[in-house]
C-alpha cells in the first residue's frame, strides 16, 4: 500500500507499481479549464485520483483498465478515497470503449516495451508489453476521443517518445509541450511527458515548449529531493 496525504494506493494486485515518473506525470500534467478528463490505461486508478484531487470539482473524470484484475483493483481504490463521486470506472480496453462525448483532457501512461523478453509475472507483462496497447491503437483512440482543442499527456522514455511523437504526426496530431525528466543533473534522461494537440494545419508547429525536471539533487547513495520535485509533489507525498 502506498499512502498519500488525501488518498491511498493498494496495489498488491496488479504489476506496475506507484513510481515516481508516474507521480510526477499526475501532478505536472497541464490541466487547464478541462471539464471531462479522461484516464487510459489507468492500473491502480493512481492518475485517475492525482488529477481528481488537483481538478474542479464540477470536472469529470472517466478511467477505463482491460485487465480484470487491475480494474478490481481501482476500483477498489477509487471508492475509498473522497474523489469517488468524481471518478467513473470501465473494464473495458480501449479499443472498445464508446463513450457519448469527447474529452478536454486525456492522461496515459501506457505499457512501452516493444521487442523485449516478457515478465515472468503475467500482470506485470502486460502493464510494461505494448502488445495489449500498440502505438497505433493508442493514437487512433485519442483521435476518437479528443475534442477538438482536447490535449493529451503521454510518459514514454526518450527513445519511445521520439518514435511516439513521429507516428503521432501521421494521425494529425503534434507535441506542444515537453517535460524531460532526469534522475539527477549528472544523468541521462529517464522519461519524456509529452503534450499532445490537434494539428491545426499542414505544417508542423516547431515551437515546442520544453522543460527539464531533476528529481534528487546529485547521485548518491541516499540523493535528497529537489526543490522541483518537492514543490510539485507537496500537495501528495507525506515527506513533504
Amino acid at each position: 500500500m502506498f499512502a498519500f496525504k488525501k488518498f491511498r494506493i493498494y496495489q498488491e494486485k496488479v504489476g506496475m507499481k506507484v513510481c515516481t515518473d508516474a507521480c510526477i506525470l499526475g501532478a505536472w500534467s497541464p490541466l487547464g479549464s478541462a471539464r471531462r478528463i479522461l484516464d487510459i490505461g489507468t492500473g491502480t486508478g493512481l492518475l485517475a485520483l492525482m488529477l481528481a484531487q488537483r481538478s474542479s470539482p464540477l470536472t469529470e473524470i472517466e478511467a477505463v483498465e482491460f485487465e480484470a484484475t487491475a480494474y478490481f483493483q481501482a476500483l477498489q481504490n477509487v471508492q475509498h478515497s473522497p474523489f469517488a463521486h468524481k471518478i467513473r470506472l470501465f473494464h473495458t480496453p480501449i479499443q472498445a470503449f464508446k463513450p457519448a462525448w469527447g474529452y478536454d483532457f486525456i492522461i496515459v501512461n501506457p505499457p512501452f516495451f516493444q521487442n523485449h523478453t516478457p515478465a515472468q509475472d503475467k500482470n506485470r507483462h502486460l502493464a510494461l508489453h505494448n502488445e495489449s496497447l500498440p502505438f497505433q491503437d493508442l493514437l487512433a483512440s485519442l483521435v476518437r476521443l479528443l475534442q477538438p482543442q482536447g490535449k493529451a499527456a503521454i510518459l514514454l522514455p526518450p527513445y519511445e517518445s521520439q518514435f511516439f511523437a513521429t507516428q503521432a504526426a501521421e494521425y494529425g496530431l503534434e507535441v506542444c509541450q515537453k517535460l524531460v525528466i532526469f534522475q539527477n543533473p549528472e544523468g541521462k534522461a529517464i522519461r519524456q511527458i509529452q503534450i499532445l494537440k490537434r494539428k491545426e494545419s499542414f505544417v508542423s508547429d516547431s515551437n515546442i515548449k520544453e522543460d527539464f525536471f531533476y528529481i534528487h539533487q546529485e547521485k548518491a547513495a541516499r540523493p535528497l529531493y529537489t526543490e522541483q520535485m518537492q514543490l510539485l509533489l507537496k500537495d501528495f507525498y507525506l515527506i513533504f
